[in-house]
């Protein structure tokens, strides 16, 4: 029973971030929240049972800029465990961000059981 409605608190918040406080809006992408940390991106709500981890491994210079050239996407469980080798469900390698965030959002959606459509809108 406890169970079931942790999951619909964590339902009902991954879908309304228009109710977090002012001033801690997050940046989203399709939708989810994209939060950085010097060389990683977290992809997804910390409430929802999965996340994507998304590491800089090295990057490169061109025209002046540093581009991310190795990045390694991680989808993880939120779940509570002493086993960090459970956490990491899936994981790749990609060669730009754009590839990374968009295998991210495959796996975050598939993961959280959304196939482009939510729940609600299916017949």
């Amino acid at each position: 029973m406890a169970d079931n409605k942790e999951k619909q608190s964590r339902n009902d918040t991954s879908k309304n971030f228009d109710s977090l406080p002012q001033g801690s809006e997050f940046l989203t992408y399709k939708g989810k929240p994209l939060v950085r940390c010097k060389d990683c991106l977290y992809y997804g709500s910390m409430l929802d049972d999965y996340v994507v981890k998304i590491t800089v491994e090295s990057k490169k210079v061109q025209n002046g800029l540093e581009i991310a050239d190795k990045l390694l996407v991680q989808l993880m469980s939120t779940k509570q465990t002493t086993d960090i080798k459970k956490l990491v469900v899936n994981y790749a390698y990609k060669e730009n961000l754009y590839m990374a965030m968009d295998l991210a959002d495959a796996w975050l959606s598939r993961a959280l059981g959304k196939t482009g459509k939510d729940k609600e809108d299916t017949p």
